[in-house]
C-alpha cells in the first residue's frame, strides 16, 4: 500500500473512532457498547478472511498475541467509551496521541528496546507542555477536596483519568503482542540493525504459506526473515554469521537456544548413543562431515575416514536402531 494512502488511513481511523465511541455510547452502557462493537468488527474480519479463503490463525503463538491484544482493544475501549461520557471526541483524539509517549518510556526499561536520545525526550517534553496547557485545569481539580469537584470541570478530570487508563492500556498491550509475537532468532534484538547482504534474491511472500510469517524486512521492504508458526524453522535472507551484521552473535545464540544444542564427537559411540537416547527420535538426521576443502582433502584422509565413514556408519546404524 502507498505511504501516503495508509498515512491518510490513520489519521482518518483515529479522528472519527473517538467519534463514533460518543455515537454508540449513548445507547448502551460502556463496556457493553464496546463488546458490541468488538464483537461486529470480528464478525466482519471472519469474513473478510472467508472471502480471502484464509483460516484464522489458532497456532500457540497466536493465541497468546490473541490474549496479549485484549486488554489492549477491549479494555482500552472500554475505558475509552467511559472517558466518552466526559470528554468530548475531540479531546480524546488528542490525549490518545500519548500513545507513542507511554510506549517509548515503558521501552526504556524493557531489552532491546530502542532507546530514546536528547531531542526524543525534548519532543515528549514538549507534547507533554502542550497537553498541560489544555487540561491544567481538570488536573488541578483532581488534587482538590472531593467537595470541589463538581461541574464541568470536575467531569473533565473524571474523564482524563478514563482516558489516560484506556492510554496505558493500550500501549502497554501493543508492547506485549510484539513480545509474544516476536521473532525467536531475532528476539532482544533492537528493531532496526544492520545487516550483510551477499547476493539479491528475495521471497516472493504473496506466494508464502500460511505456516510461514515474515519477521523482518530490508528498508525497502524486501523479506529478509522468516518463521514457521508452530515449528523451530527459520530462515534469513542475509549472513548473521559475518563480522560486519550487527548483532550477529545474539541471533546465533537465539537460534542455539531454541533448536537445541549439544556439544560432542559423532565419531564417539558413548556420546552418539546417549544423544539419541535422550534427545530421539529424530525425523531426519544430517551429517555435515566436510572437513576441508575437496583439493585439501588428501592431506587429512585419516581424518575424513574416520569422520565421513566411520561417523557416517555409526549415525546410520543408531537412527535405524
Amino acid at each position: 500500500m502507498n505511504t501516503l494512502v495508509a498515512y491518510l488511513i490513520v489519521i482518518a481511523v483515529w479522528a472519527t473512532t473517538p467519534l463514533g465511541i460518543k455515537w454508540s455510547g449513548e445507547a448502551l452502557p460502556a463496556f457493553a457498547a464496546a463488546g458490541s462493537r468488538m464483537a461486529i468488527a470480528a464478525a466482519l474480519g471472519l469474513l473478510w478472511l472467508a472471502a480471502r479463503r484464509q483460516g484464522l490463525p489458532l497456532h500457540r503463538r497466536a493465541l497468546s498475541s490473541y490474549a496479549a491484544a485484549l486488554p489492549g482493544i477491549f479494555g482500552a475501549m472500554g475505558c475509552s467509551y467511559m472517558a466518552a461520557r466526559d470528554l468530548p471526541s475531540g479531546l480524546i483524539s488528542v490525549v490518545f496521541g500519548l500513545a507513542p509517549l507511554i510506549s517509548g518510556v515503558m521501552m526504556q526499561w524493557l531489552p532491546g528496546g530502542t532507546r530514546l536520545n536528547g531531542w526524543h525526550w525534548l519532543a515528549c517534553l514538549l507534547g507533554l507542555a502542550g497537553l498541560a496547557l489544555v487540561f491544567g485545569d481538570s488536573f488541578a481539580l483532581l488534587f482538590q477536596d472531593g467537595a470541589a469537584l463538581v461541574g464541568d470541570e470536575a467531569r473533565r478530570g473524571r474523564g482524563l483519568l478514563w482516558i489516560l487508563s484506556a492510554v496505558t492500556l493500550f500501549a502497554a498491550s501493543g508492547i506485549v503482542v510484539q513480545r509474544v509475537g516476536a521473532s525467536t532468532l531475532l528476539a532482544e534484538l533492537p528493531e532496526r540493525f544492520e545487516a550483510v547482504r551477499y547476493h539479491s534474491l528475495v521471497a516472493d511472500e504473496a506466494s508464502l504459506p500460511a505456516c510461514l510469517r515474515v519477521t523482518a524486512r530490508s528498508l525497502d521492504g524486501a523479506v529478509q526473515a522468516l518463521e514457521h508458526t508452530s515449528l523451530p524453522v527459520y530462515g534469513v535472507q542475509f549472513h548473521p554469521e559475518s563480522v560486519s551484521t550487527q548483532h550477529g552473535l545474539q541471533m546465533m545464540a537465539n537460534f542455539l537456544r531454541a533448536a537445541g544444542f549439544v556439544r560432542g564427537d559423532v565419531q564417539n559411540r558413548s556420546f552418539v548413543s546417549a544423544l539419541f537416547a535422550e534427545h530421539g527420535p529424530f525425523d531426519y538426521v544430517y551429517h555435515l562431515a566436510a572437513y576441508a576443502a575437496e583439493g585439501l582433502s588428501h592431506f587429512v584422509r585419516e581424518f575424513n575416514y574416520n569422520n565421513n565413514l566411520g561417523a557416517s556408519v555409526l549415525l546410520l546404524n543408531h537412527a535405524v536402531n
